[in-house]
């Protein structure tokens, strides 16, 4: 007899390809399959044949009918269901991620904020379900899947639909349907009135065992398990974790009551309790139920208004009093945890708690800027309601409303966020907020419904400047414009080529220049022809393009094509600076990865889901935009196509081709201008700046050894004693600190050290050298932010901050110290280099300091000036750099102090952390050759060039940098 998996392949060929097994369990077999409809991979869930025979298939499909109706971020949605040759199956969306089952086997004990979040988000997955009449009956970590940081609830009313296909069958068979260890006492009764308090019930257990790493009841037998929880109270989880807070264990109690009537009353009060009991510690509730528990008969009637507490206060006066005091003392705390832990959206919810109940200026050791940002924003006309999504919640597709226009100091979380806008009769728009500024979203116009041209997007206005951006011609600014949503596709192209475009000398009014000759209308034209030589673009044949290509991107067109197309539609071809501000350059972290590198060719458009800024998609990957915008004797091409790499993305100013240029990769977008003013500008010529020439470090040979030898000596100095003075002890967000002094390099001027001891671990610390470019713009410590730098002090290590000539002083601009030291004040280097090293000397001399365990940690010109630093210090054992290579700027620095020449000498293990499109440090110009020039041994240095914005944001570095610095010095102990 063919097995299952061969009965399902053959049962559903025509609808889905199944590939494998992926998973069994006790109801059911999962397969992986892909959906030949839709294309996409599901899971498809097949009941275990036995099984199905007792059930009978109608009434099943009848109840899975019922949940697949069900629509919410946190539970996994039914494509589809049926019996196919007597086999009962069910589809569902096929999830990379593990389940919480997998989790809970690798880690007996979750974080108590990461368990807390699950639980709330099941909870309101839960709660939205019971709204709709449906109880799902089988809550178990098996059945909760973790995807991209959040819960996802699975099999949602399967078990109700095993129960009802039974009926009264169920218990004169002795099945119970769920699992013994998290059932309700109810439930296994069979009892038909079974409602949404079993689901908590069962969500209680699963949380508990995610705090104490076993679920609350054990048992040899299900029979005793399901025994013991229809007598017995829940034991005291913090017997066995003693850190989770009172209010927490108070919470599972009032899910893992014995009667339904003394849990909760419904999941999204769980829900709400979860949050306050984290947030407030004490909680009306926490109180309540403590007292339930002592006295279950007695009600405690209207106790959030009557129950005096302390000096006569109402309820709702001490949990006012309450909020305030913890806003002040411990919100801080819960801030900088989650952001040690790179959670920068759950961050900035707790700040919104805190302003609640307290105003901004009262919460001065809250870090804002670090993790969050003001918005403020008004709009054209006003009065429209503003929501907001980050993108870091994957999946979660929740609007958050942030208030009506005109918004002041609304607070957005330092993460790619999406910020929509609507008002009734007009168009709504759309704008996705970068990281590290805000987009100016004042007199945000919105148009009225049906006025924007047929297939565009409004784009903000801007403005370049000179000074600014090297190679823009003058200073300028434009209005708002429009800008084609997508790529002019064939059929759109087609209509010109129907039209006679090629034979209309109105629409090519550009000079047709080839190797400094004009060429005449007549004689240009003939050369813009198809495979068969009929008029059109490079890739068509019979002057159209291939059957089903219709909605694809035209391509193999030259710019003049370009051109005339852009006045035959009584549009513009954008500027280069038009394209370029339509999508905003740090954005390419989230707009590279679904944007279609490394296709067999182009996708139709829109159909990659690449969306940007403002509502533009594709501007990066399918086919290459050209853009009006001349350079030496080319003109500017943007975005790059379906078979260009993805990391030359971060060189667009750097890309140009002969306008006659007709590759297949080469199309167009269009703009059309409301407002002409700075049009003239923004179409000039470029002009090449000395930050667009470049090095070339496959030409140049770096410094052998008698070389190197020479320049380290310039490297040398006298370690006179170190006379250290201790200037000042502090703390600083809780972490001990000192400053001290001592004798600088040469017996020369003092140079001070910042010092930061961690609190959990024992002396001699591990020590990180930590040099930030940031340094440099701060006057002081009190300026500069200490999270980002905290993650280290939390795993246990020490943090030196050696105060580098140059930094923590006064900030001038015509005296700064930042990468221009290379060109104009190379001896800067020479002294940081010495002062690095002296503070090793200190390092060194402290009996609290491990001096075999000392890291480097480079951020930005502390990345750039590290080889010079490990190349001539060889105490230091392991190094990271942040946001780093070797500077591709002409003219080059003096051999002495330009890192090319001290990269091949670097032994020390080496991991560099940075964006594949940065352009400052391209990836094969910059990046690569850094990493194989290094001396470094190959198994002991590491590029992580991945998806990131441009510096690389902290919230991606949390968790890369711990785990190298353990493998080469090993784990802190008790971390």
């Amino acid at each position: 007899m063919p097995d299952l998996f061969e009965c399902l392949r053959d049962a559903l060929a025509d609808r889905y390809a199944v590939e494998s097994e992926i998973g069994r369990g006790g109801m059911a077999t999962v397969f992986l399959a892909a959906d030949l409809k839709h294309r996409r991979q599901v899971a498809i869930k097949v009941l275990h044949p036995e099984l199905a025979a007792t059930l009978g298939g109608e009434r099943f499909l009848r109840e899975i009918e019922i949940a697949a109706g069900l629509n919410h971020p946190h539970i996994l949605p039914l494509f589809d269901s049926g019996d196919a040759a007597g086999l009962l199956y069910y589809v569902m969306p096929y999830i990379e991620g593990e389940s919480l089952q997998e989790r809970l086997e690798t880690e007996v004990q979750l974080p108590i904020d990461e368990a807390v979040g699950i639980a709330a988000e099941v909870a309101e997955g839960l709660d939205y379900a019971h709204r709709q009449g449906v109880i799902h009956r089988d809550i178990k970590p098996g059945n909760i899947l973790l995807s991209e940081g959040h819960a996802l609830i699975a099999d949602f009313g399967i078990a109700r639909a095993v129960g009802v296909a039974f009926e009264g069958e169920a218990t004169a068979m002795g099945l119970a349907v769920g699992t013994p260890k998290y059932m309700s006492p109810e439930q296994a009764t069979a009892d038909a009135s079974v409602d949404g308090r079993s689901d908590i019930y069962a969500l209680g257990c699963v949380l508990w065992e995610m705090l104490a790493g076993e679920p609350p009841f054990g048992g040899p037998t299900p029979q005793v398990i399901l025994a013991r929880k229809a007598v017995e109270e829940a034991p005291d989880v913090r017997a066995l974790r003693s850190r989770v807070p009172e209010a927490l264990e108070v919470c599972l109690e009032g899910t893992l009551a014995p009667a339904p009537a003394d849990r909760f009353a419904t999941a999204a009060e769980f829900a709400s309790a979860l949050r306050d009991a984290v947030l407030l510690g004490v909680t009306p509730q926490a109180v309540a139920r403590r007292k339930r528990k002592k006295h279950r008969r007695w009600v405690l009637a209207a106790a959030s208004l009557v129950v005096v507490v302390g000096g006569g206060l109402t309820w709702r006066a001490y949990v006012a009093r309450q909020q305030v005091q913890w806003a002040r003392t411990e919100a801080e705390g819960e801030i900088r945890r989650l952001l040690s832990a790179g959670h920068a959206d759950s961050a900035t919810q707790v700040a919104l708690r805190i302003l609640e109940v307290l105003p901004r200026d009262a919460t001065t050791n809250v870090p804002w800027d670090f993790f969050s940002r003001s918005l403020n924003v008004d709009t054209e006309p006003p009065g429209a309601r503003v929501h907001y999504r980050p993108l870091a919640a994957e999946g979660d597709t929740t609007w958050r409303l942030l208030g009506t226009t005109p918004i002041e100091d609304a607070l957005l979380p330092r993460v790619f966020t999406r910020v929509r806008f609507q008002k009734d009769g007009h168009e709504t728009r759309e704008v996705l907020m970068p990281l590290w500024g805000g987009v100016d979203l004042r007199h945000l116009i919105l148009d009225p419904q049906g006025s924007i041209p047929p297939g565009m997007v409004r784009i903000n206005g801007f403005g370049i400047w000179e000074d600014y951006w090297d190679n823009a011609p003058s200073d300028f600014s434009v209005g708002d414009y429009f800008l084609d949503r997508y790529e002019v596709t064939n059929r759109q192209y087609r209509e010109f080529v129907d039209d006679g475009g090629y034979e209309v000398a109105e629409y090519w009014t550009e000079p047709f220049v080839e190797d400094g000759r004009e060429l005449p209308w007549d004689e240009a034209v003939r050369l813009f022809v198809d495979r068969t030589g009929r008029p059109g673009p490079a890739t068509w044949e019979d002057g159209t393009y291939a059957e089903g290509r219709g909605e694809h991107p035209v391509g193999g067109l030259s710019w003049y094509e370009a051109v005339a197309f852009a006045r035959f539609a009584g549009r513009s071809l954008p500027s280069i600076w038009h394209l370029e501000w339509a999508t905003i350059y740090e954005m390419i972290s989230v707009m590279i990865p679904p944007s279609n590198f490394g296709g067999e060719g182009p996708a139709a458009v829109g159909s990659s889901g690449a969306e940007g800024e403002y509502g533009a998609y594709d501007q990066y990957g399918n086919v290459r935009e050209w853009s009006f915008s001349a350079r030496d004797d080319g003109r500017m091409i943007f975005g790059g196509g379906w078979n260009d790499a993805d990391h030359e993305i971060g060189e667009w100013l750097a890309r140009w081709l002969s306008p006659w240029d007709r590759s297949p990769e080469n199309g167009m977008r269009l703009a059309q201008y409301p407002d002409t003013d700075g049009i003239v500008s923004a179409n000039a010529p470029l002009v090449l700046g000395e930050w667009l020439g470049s090095r070339d470090y496959s030409l140049e040979t770096p410094a052998g050894l008698e070389e190197f030898t020479e320049y380290a000596r310039l490297y040398d100095y006298d370690a006179a004693p170190l006379d250290p003075i201790a200037e000042l002890a502090d703390t600083v967000f809780d972490w001990p600190m000192e400053r001290i002094s001592f004798t600088g390099p040469d017996g020369s001027d003092r140079m001070g050290l910042y010092l930061f001891l961690p609190t959990e671990s024992r002396p001699p610390f591990q020590a990180v050298l930590f040099v930030s470019g940031y340094a440099q713009m701060f006057r002081s410590l009190e300026d500069f932010h200490v999270l980002m730098f905290e993650f280290l002090m939390r795993a246990g290590r020490a943090v030196a901050i050696p105060i580098l000539t140059g930094t923590f002083q006064p900030y001038d601009q015509e005296d700064s110290v930042s990468e221009d030291v290379l060109h104009q004040k190379p001896e800067t280097r020479v002294e940081w280099a010495k002062e690095i090293s002296r503070a090793v000397d200190y390092l060194e001399s402290r009996p609290d300091v491990d001096a075999e365990r000392i890291s480097y940690y480079g951020m930005y010109d502390g990345a750039t000036h590290a080889p010079i630093v490990l190349a001539l210090e060889s105490r230091i054992r392991v190094g990271f750099l942040e946001s780093g290579g070797l500077p591709i700027d002409l003219p080059a620095p003096p051999p002495w102090v330009d890192p090319f020449q001290f990269v091949p000498h670097v032994r020390t293990p080496l991991l560099i952390m940075n964006s594949r499109y940065s352009d400052r440090f391209p990836y094969e110009r910059s990046q690569r050759p850094m990493l194989e020039l290094l001396g470094t041994p190959p198994e002991h240095r590491r590029l992580d060039s991945g998806l990131y914005a441009d510096p690389v944001p902290f919230f991606d570095i949390v968790g890369k940098v711990t785990p190298w610095f353990d493998e080469y010095l090993g784990s802190v102990e008790g971390f």
